[in-house]
């Protein structure tokens, strides 16, 4: 017998998004409520550019994908929605390779 887990989030789960210097590894994490596109930092602490001003378009879909997110909780939809999330290789042989 072989087990397969699966790791589900519902969107009030979400709480905010967390942002990862890839030259320092510092890290941000801003509550999704409330944050709009001039509360995402341009810049991390060690001086790395991560966006290029307001109109950077990776910055505008980083804002779009906030926006929906807290638009679709805040929906108060007849169905639940969850993300299916990644989870670490899991998976075991109950027979111990027996079968």
């Amino acid at each position: 017998m072989t087990t397969e887990n699966q790791v589900f989030m519902s969107l009030d789960e979400i709480k905010g998004i967390r942002f990862g210097c890839s030259k320092c590894h510092a890290k941000l994490t801003l509550p999704l409520r409330n944050l709009n596109l001039s509360s995402i930092p341009m810049t991390c602490v060690c001086g790395e550019q991560w966006f290029q001003g307001h109109h950077d378009e990776r910055l505008r879909a980083v804002a779009t994908l906030i926006s929906r997110l807290n638009e679709v909780r805040d929906a108060q939809l007849p169905v639940s929605l969850n993300l299916e999330v990644a989870n670490p290789s899991f998976s075991f042989r109950a027979s111990n390779g027996k079968d």
